[in-house]
């Protein structure tokens, strides 16, 4: 029976929606986490975009679920994400076309990169070039001992 419960615990985990109204749409947008609600709780900071990352499996609207890198923390002042004006919760679904479906794609990108992404909430698709400035990182607010994603840690 505590098995059953704990299932039924995780599976109204895994179905947690984030909803954000559109008063021009007058419609409610969902995003929905797929999968296990427990992969993927470690973050990683990437010194590159100054943020730190998710790998999510999510489905925005009628697509079918894809990987994603979603930003579980605001972008550090200055970073190139912030200059983009990207938020704690933003979906980035590709960098320069390409899909963003682990975290060593988050590094391999560097000077004017096209950032498609998904605000926080909503479905609708922008993008945006940023700078990525190949000899500058961004250091880990709370200590390169906190960056969890594996062999990219500086």
């Amino acid at each position: 029976m505590k098995t059953f419960i704990t299932s039924l615990a995780a599976m109204l985990v895994t179905l947690t929606v984030a909803r954000s109204g559109y008063a021009d749409e007058g419609m409610t947008n969902r995003q929905l986490v797929v999968g296990n609600p427990y992969d993927n709780q470690l973050a990683y900071f990437s010194p590159r975009l100054g943020a730190r990352f998710a790998i999510q499996k999510v489905q925005i609207g009628g697509y079918s679920p894809a990987r994603i890198a979603r930003l579980v923390s605001r972008p550090e002042p200055g970073s190139p994400l912030a200059q983009l004006g990207m938020r704690q919760g933003d979906l980035i679904t590709r960098l320069d076309g390409v899909p963003v479906s682990n975290l060593q794609q988050l590094e391999q990108h560097i000077l004017d990169t096209n950032v498609r992404f998904v605000r926080a909430g909503s479905h609708t698709v922008q993008e945006g070039v940023i700078m990525i400035d190949p000899g500058f990182f961004f250091s880990d607010p709370y200590g390169a001992g906190n960056n969890s994603g594996g062999p990219l840690a500086p």
